[in-house]
């Protein structure tokens, strides 16, 4: 009779243990940052900055649905995310239709739910966009920083005004188990209680036959 409880709870363990795995994994999505708008403001995962001149209705305006440029070329704009990512990859590159003025250099920023820096990575722009790669976890929003010598074409007394473009930023959502998942595992766990009560009654059966 031991024998098959033990073999009934390594089963329970092994169908919870299974649904854990299966529901962590199939909540890890691999995703991209989509653009709607001009400027656009918010997608499923999270929102974007704008208005951060003061001035111009800046922010990230719609390419593609996974592609934008800077409006107004202002720096500093941010990718919020709504629960923090980990964050996969991102393209950068000139704005070829845009202003004339290009950025000398980019800086991305990425930071955590403390606007702690967890990664960055600056480079040299080029109309091709430059694939940058990070996988990084935790992060809570993304920021993108232009450097040129041309600071102020508007006359606004704004700095580093130059325009870029940014596409197919791609993180994974949290592992977060997904309902079914939770009623899987408390359905195991429901098993595996009502085995140890069981085994229980058993022992104290045999206990009162002696």
């Amino acid at each position: 009779m031991n024998n098959m409880v033990r073999t009934y709870r390594a089963q329970l363990f092994a169908v919870a243990a299974a649904a854990v795995g299966f529901g962590f994994a199939s909540a890890a999505r691999a995703s991209l940052v989509t653009f709607d708008g001009t400027p656009s403001t918010s997608w499923t995962d999270g929102t974007f900055s704008t208005d951060l001149s003061g001035v111009f209705t800046d922010g990230f305006y719609e390419i593609t649905s996974t592609s934008a440029y800077n409006g107004y070329g202002q720096t500093g704009e941010t990718i919020y995310f709504n629960s923090p990512v980990t964050l996969d990859s991102l393209s950068l590159g000139k704005c070829g239709f845009c202003d004339d003025n290009s950025p000398t250099s980019f800086e991305v920023v990425l930071l955590n739910s403390s606007d702690t820096t967890l990664a960055s990575e600056s480079i040299t722009p080029s109309f091709t966009p430059q694939l940058l790669t990070f996988n990084t976890p935790g992060v809570s929003s993304v920021v993108f920083y232009t450097f040129s010598p041309n600071a102020d074409p508007y006359g606004t007394g704004r700095s580093n005004v130059a325009w870029y473009t940014v596409s197919d930023v791609t993180y994974n959502a949290s592992l977060v188990p997904e309902p079914s998942t939770w009623a899987m595992m408390l359905l195991g766990f429901a098993g595996l209680g009502f085995v140890g009560y069981r085994r229980q009654r058993q022992r104290l059966a045999g206990a009162a036959s002696v």
